[in-house]
């Protein structure tokens, strides 16, 4: 959703699939987690911290996913930290603030958000 919020563009036109996939390699989509990331945090569009929760999603998910003979002991701590990491990206890429007691989302995820509806309102 990052990526798609952004806009990448090539001169003045939105980034092809074909000019995605002879820059990164493949298209963003089909790049793995941590190289998306790694993109993200290129084109500065993610802070090292965010970056981080990131990582410990990805960390845990991959222990217990790929890695059948890891303990259980601390799947609830566990679960709580990925928990509390996507809760810090969700802030992130919303970006709300409380302004004069208005709500304000991130320019971008507002523009994304309106995007979205009329493509869905255009389907209908």
């Amino acid at each position: 959703m990052m990526f798609e919020m952004s806009d990448f563009t090539i001169g003045d036109q939105p980034m092809t699939t074909t000019q995605q996939s002879r820059i990164f390699g493949r298209t963003f989509e089909k790049l793995g987690q941590d190289r998306r990331v790694e993109v993200l945090r290129a084109y500065g569009l993610v802070d090292e911290r965010t970056q981080g929760c990131f990582s410990t999603i990805r960390e845990i998910r991959n222990r217990y996913l790929h890695l059948w003979s890891v303990s259980h002991d601390k799947i609830s701590t566990d679960a709580v930290r990925c928990f509390n990491a996507a809760t810090d990206i969700a802030k992130f890429v919303i970006g709300q603030e409380v302004r004069d007691g208005i709500l304000h989302l991130h320019e971008k995820f507002a523009r994304y958000v309106d995007r979205m509806t009329k493509r869905l309102d255009a389907d209908e």
